[in-house]
């Protein structure tokens, strides 16, 4: 696998974990007090089976994401890359909250043998820990009430929050047009699934808005004279 290729994946894998793991209601994994530059904070370790870290390495993992820019971490997450087997781990900063707001950042790092990728020249290194120097992102969540249910839904780089309040009621309240019959039918299919994410398309012009449970699918649309158009709904499998 290229590492272009490779990050590319990664960015999108790591969307929607992002999207998926904010919204669980139950955090697998036990708070732990880790001492950091002086200080005590509660800092949630949440790994997987087969990718545990010790405490010595939380401490490393820390470390690096500090270097990063995380100076207030809140958790500790390892995770696969789906559909890959490789192995990844993320630390997320404290939430800040502000009225329907909610934002955060995170970083992601690699673990040598861990993954397929290759620690790039200009990488922060801690013992066998890395990350790039753009291994930092944020995250803003929205609150809305979509199916008479309040959710958060992550807003994308580049997706104005006027637009998103406009364009996400519209959606709920089915306000939209469909370019063809089969887009129509596969937009009804989802009468039981929320949204997770909206971001500008990967693949192009226009949007998408990315639903999890029960099925997890991204809606392709566009704004025309004023109307939603559905342009696609596409299965995503990860």
């Amino acid at each position: 696998m290229s590492l272009r290729l490779h990050k590319f994946t990664k960015a999108l894998m790591l969307g929607w974990l992002l999207a998926l793991s904010h919204q669980a209601s139950v955090v697998a994994g036990e708070s732990k007090q880790v001492k950091q530059a002086s200080k005590t904070y509660p800092v949630t370790r949440n790994f997987i089976a087969d990718a545990k870290l010790t405490p010595s390495e939380v401490k490393q993992v820390l470390e690096l994401a500090k270097k990063c820019g995380i100076n207030h971490p809140s958790e500790v997450r390892t995770f696969h890359y789906l559909p890959t087997s490789g192995r990844g781990i993320s630390v997320k900063s404290l939430e800040k909250v502000d009225g329907r707001n909610t934002s955060f950042d995170m970083v992601t790092i690699s673990k040598k043998g861990w993954d397929q990728g290759e620690a790039e020249t200009n990488s922060i290194r801690v013992g066998n820990f890395w990350a790039e120097k753009d291994a930092k992102y944020s995250t803003l969540l929205r609150r809305y009430e979509f199916k008479k249910a309040a959710i958060q839904i992550s807003i994308g780089k580049g997706v104005d929050l006027a637009f998103a309040d406009k364009v996400i009621p519209l959606i709920d309240g089915k306000k939209v047009l469909f370019d063809n019959d089969s887009n129509r039918e596969q937009f009804e299919e989802l009468k039981d699934s929320k949204p997770v994410a909206i971001s500008k398309s990967y693949s192009g012009g226009g949007y998408e808005l990315r639903f999890n449970e029960p099925s997890m699918r991204a809606i392709m649309f566009d704004v025309k004279n004023g109307q939603v158009v559905i342009t696609g709904v596409a299965h995503i499998n990860i």
